[in-house]
């Protein structure tokens, strides 16, 4: 009888993570708001701090007390879309990935943000890594920390080994969707997160530099001998 063999994998966010999308979000919603003629202008540090939930919570929070509806989301949308060209992939981000690859992890992305502005992000940015699988939010789903689309898309899809398995991100919610799949969480200090609120939800691993991934992710072991 032959063993099942659970796959190794890497996680993933986006933004915050591996790549810094704040500049263009931050562009999409000035022009958002001065096209409604609403008088905020927003810096990057105060979108960095709208990050993280979705962006449906991201407009909430950038319209404040304005009311507005479906349309006028969908309106954003646009604008989000059409900035996303001010992206940039993080350093060591493309050369560590194709290093976890070749010690024989598979690699996933999971984000908050919409699924069809990450398809496109990452055919852009991230095309020569050959992640796995890559989904963004789905309205069908809660936004994580809920880890329903993680269960069902990856983790089940794939027979991903939860003990072998671990997700990165630049936040709280990210450190309690490791947790709550029952993967080991990295926190990378870089991104958008609050730190202190992160700390708070004691991720397993800290890191400064996305490359130092590199020293917790080590080589996939088969029948006593590593993989090249």
């Amino acid at each position: 009888i032959m063993e099942a063999v659970m796959i190794k994998g890497c996680i993933f966010d986006l933004d915050g993570t591996l790549i810094d999308t704040v500049e263009g979000i931050t562009i999409a919603a000035n022009k958002y708001l001065s096209s409604r003629n609403i008088p905020f202008v927003y810096s990057r540090d105060d979108i960095e701090s709208f990050i993280g939930n979705g962006a449906p919570l991201l407009f909430k929070r950038m319209m404040k007390n304005y009311e507005y509806n479906e349309n006028d989301y969908q309106e954003f949308l646009t604008f989000y879309r059409d900035n996303q060209k001010y992206s940039k992939v993080y350093p060591e981000v493309v050369s560590s990935l194709k290093v976890l690859i070749s010690r024989g992890y598979s690699l996933f992305i999971l984000s908050n943000k919409p699924d069809s502005l990450l398809q496109i992000l990452i055919k852009e940015l991230l095309s020569e890594i050959n992640f796995k699988y890559i989904q963004g939010q789905d309205n069908k789903y809660p936004t994580k920390p809920d880890v329903t689309l993680l269960n069902e898309k990856i983790i089940n899809n794939f027979d991903l080994d939860p003990n072998e398995g671990y997700y990165v991100g630049d936040s709280y919610v990210d450190v309690l969707t490791g947790q709550n799949a029952k993967l080991k969480s990295i926190f990378v200090t870089y991104g958008y997160g609050d730190y202190q609120k992160a700390m708070s939800y004691k991720p397993d691993y800290i890191i400064d530099k996305f490359k130092d991934i590199l020293e917790i992710v080590k080589w996939v072991k088969k029948k006593n001998y590593y993989l090249d």
